[in-house]
């Protein structure tokens, strides 16, 4: 099913049955479906023509039971099955993928949070803070890709980006939230790069109150 959170805009997609539901930030949601030939590897990107069988992992009357999904920089994790070596983990790259990591730190009863859209190159993706402060304004950040974390001077925010980040731009929170542009090169040369983008927010214009939206982990792709 799919559905734009009105019941007009809420249909089925396809009949099929499906298991194991996973959004994995690169436009398409992944999931192990069953047809005549077993349960395997499907995706969808929302409409009927867009959704259907991705790859036959175990071929014959055995299904591959793919299961345990997980996304990692661009990449789909997932288990199953294989006719030679059994039941195995397995990894696809997904190309350009915007997939949320690490969590807001608030003030105030909101929840600020970060969108972003996957990274094609030659194209112009979106950096979307939502949520957030009426008042003030915000700074959006950047970094190539890590796997740690540090604390803002003050003791309550964390930054999941590197130190060595950049100020993408500075904006007001125009009724909660902003919009950052972002356009890439059109060079191949640069897929598969990993970064990361986070904002931090200063609800009374000050530089004393600060909140921070989570971060979004970003890999280009063509």
């Amino acid at each position: 099913w799919r559905s734009d959170c009105t019941a007009a805009g809420t249909c089925p997609i396809l009949d099929r049955q499906v298991f194991g539901i996973f959004r994995a930030g690169d436009g398409h949601v992944w999931f192990a479906g069953q047809d005549a030939g077993g349960v395997e590897l499907w995706s969808t990107d929302g409409t009927a023509a867009g959704t259907g069988l991705f790859a036959e992992l175990h071929p014959g009357e055995v299904s591959s039971q793919p299961a345990d999904f997980a996304a990692s920089t661009g990449r789909l994790l997932f288990a199953a099955a294989h006719p030679a070596l059994g039941r195995e983990p397995w990894v696809l790259p997904l190309g350009a993928t915007a997939q949320p990591v690490g969590h807001a730190c608030v003030a105030s009863h909101r929840l600020p949070r970060l969108e972003g859209d996957p990274p094609v190159l030659g194209t112009t993706f979106g950096l979307r803070v939502r949520q957030g402060p009426t008042l003030g304004f915000g700074v959006m950040l950047a970094s190539l890709h890590t796997t740690s974390s540090f604390r803002l001077p003050g003791g309550r925010c964390d930054l999941f980006l590197d130190p060595g980040f950049v100020v993408l731009a500075i904006a007001g929170l125009n009724g909660g939230g902003f919009d950052v542009p972002w356009t890439l090169p059109a060079d191949p040369a640069f897929a598969g790069l990993p970064l990361r983008a986070q904002s931090l927010l200063f609800p009374n214009g000050g530089l004393t109150d600060v909140e921070a939206t989570n971060a979004v982990s970003l890999v280009t792709g063509l």
